[in-house]
């Protein structure tokens, strides 16, 4: 599986970061240049990537593991999941939202997402 299917996507990593959650994870989204290449940069997900020039900000691309831990820290029940059509799908307990997801970090992430700007959790 590849490392990119195991931690939320770029786009949830950048609006976590956004709505404030602490950037403390194993690994990062940072946008690199490569030397042979004339694109003005490519975001890539890892804690090191050698012979690549960082050039803008990182974000964290948080695990499942690390999104469960924020949603417990904040003593809210994790979402639960069901499979649908291969979609996962979540259900914040305590509302009528569900998140769709094709991967348990996004699902997570979108939770998160959703607790954070409905004032449901602080973080």
């Amino acid at each position: 599986m590849k490392l990119e299917d195991q931690v939320c996507n770029l786009e949830l990593s950048m609006r976590l970061k956004e709505l404030g959650v602490k950037q403390e994870s194993l690994w990062y989204w940072q946008k690199y240049h490569w030397p042979s290449s004339k694109s003005k940069g490519k975001w890539a997900v890892g804690d090191d990537l050698p012979g690549l020039s960082l050039i803008s900000d990182s974000c964290s691309a948080f695990t499942v593991a690390e999104l469960g831990e924020i949603l417990y820290d904040c003593e809210w029940k994790l979402p639960y999941p069901a499979e649908n059509n291969q979609r996962l799908w979540w259900h914040i307990t305590g509302t009528s939202s569900h998140k769709y997801a094709l991967t348990e970090a996004n699902a997570r992430a979108k939770c998160l997402i959703y607790l954070l700007e409905n004032n449901k959790i602080k973080i």
